[in-house]
């Protein structure tokens, strides 16, 4: 297991090596495309299960949504979200949470900085919280609730962006057009 964690994150820097944006890469240069991410999906729900459950776990289960959040959360959604409209949870659409950013006039760059922001403080909530001993049953109900309040949002995110869009007027910030 900590062979195929450590072969998995290797391929997963070299990979964004090449897909981050930084001085010296203005652009993402190769794309994952659906068969690879949902490998790299599979491969992380496999190692959250795998690290979660049995006798000598790693982890807790509360714990395994809380590092892996954005994703689960913003998946889980968007498949309500689908439902709830009576299409296919697979019908593709720009509801993600980067295409709402992207909408709000953040460039690409931005985006995916504030969605690591996001990612890693809610990694750091799951971290904080099996290292504090906070009981699995608040870690899960926390969950629970924070991703009720994600839904909401995301499902009213045009509510948002127009919040979003006076902030960034009112701060003199020139959006990106949407």
């Amino acid at each position: 297991e900590a062979q195929l964690i450590v072969l998995a994150l290797g391929a997963l820097v070299g990979f964004l090596l090449f897909n981050m944006r930084h001085p010296w890469n203005r652009q993402a240069t190769v794309f994952l495309g659906d068969t690879g991410s949902l490998s790299l999906g599979l491969l992380v729900a496999w190692l959250a299960i795998s690290l979660s459950q049995g006798q000598h776990r790693a982890l807790s289960p509360a714990v395994a949504l809380w590092l892996f959040a954005l994703p689960l959360m913003d998946c889980i959604s968007i498949i309500l979200r689908r439902l709830s409209k009576g299409r296919s949870p697979f019908h593709a659409d720009r509801q993600h949470l980067h295409h709402v950013l992207l909408l709000a006039g953040y460039s690409p760059a931005k985006a995916v900085a504030i969605i690591l922001a996001l990612a890693i403080g809610l990694a750091l909530i799951g971290i904080v919280g099996h290292f504090s001993k906070v009981p699995e049953a608040i870690m899960f109900w926390a969950f629970i609730g924070l991703f009720g309040l994600y839904h909401y949002t995301v499902k009213h995110a045009w509510r948002f962006m127009k919040v979003v869009h006076r902030i960034h007027d009112a701060a003199g910030q020139q959006r990106q057009p949407g």
